[in-house]
């Protein structure tokens, strides 16, 4: 039964949570572990509608299952770029991305939200830079797409917080010692050749440093078709 109740609860919670409560206090109880995901979606549904305190539901985030978290990661990353929620999305996110246990599953959905064109002026590095301290948790890192799009973009706005950014993505790669041939490389060249222009015409020793470093660290993993990328680029 408790497989079928969601849709109901769905398209209860908002105005008449009174009555949907105690079906998801018995779901929360009773369901077993397939359906706690349900029961992560309606919770944090209810939060952003108001009926659920947001500050219980982030402090018991931080100790529940994996189910639970992917059900609020789910409606999280959807309605982050809603700015009435933009807030506890974010905080919400956060706190699922530095506690517990991170399945393929819940990283896959909030790298979902770097790929929303609504999202980009809302995603705070914070969240980008626990994404990314995350990875080291995956099992596979080739799902990164949308969120190295959101970095390329990160990158025309703000070239020295793209650097700050893809250092650290850098570093989580070097510690996983693996290739990374497969990924689509664009994103990240276009991301090194605005920090590279930046360096450049700001004519900042440091910075000019940092960005060949990183060049020379991004060349030695031999992503697929980089050298290639950088040298056409150096050409246009």
């Amino acid at each position: 039964m408790w497989s079928q109740i969601e849709q109901c609860l769905y398209y209860q919670y908002r105005n008449h949570f009174d009555k949907v409560k105690p079906y998801l206090d018995r779901l929360f109880q009773e369901g077993l572990e397939e359906t706690r995901d349900t029961w992560g979606r309606i919770t944090a549904r209810a939060c952003l509608a108001g009926h659920v305190d947001r500050e219980q539901l982030f402090t018991f985030l931080k100790i529940a299952s994996g189910k639970v978290r992917q059900g609020v990661a789910r409606v999280f990353s959807a309605n982050l770029g809603q700015r009435e929620y933009t807030a506890t999305c974010h905080v919400g996110l956060l706190i699922i991305l530095r506690y517990g246990d991170l399945t393929d599953d819940i990283l896959r959905t909030i790298e979902g939200c770097f790929g929303r064109d609504s999202n980009f002026g809302l995603i705070q590095d914070e969240l980008a830079f626990a994404y990314i301290d995350a990875l080291s948790t995956a099992e596979e890192l080739h799902n990164i797409y949308h969120f190295l799009e959101w970095l390329a973009l990160r990158s025309r706005r703000d070239p020295l917080a793209a650097l700050k950014l893809t250092e650290s993505l850098a570093d989580k790669l070097e510690q996983r010692n693996q290739s990374q041939g497969f990924w689509p490389t664009e994103p990240l060249i276009a991301t090194l050749i605005e920090i590279l222009r930046e360096a450049d015409e700001t004519d900042d020793a440091t910075m000019i440093q940092r960005a060949i470093q990183l060049q020379d660290r991004l060349l030695k993993m031999h992503l697929r078709d980089m050298e290639t990328l950088l040298d056409r680029a150096a050409r246009n």
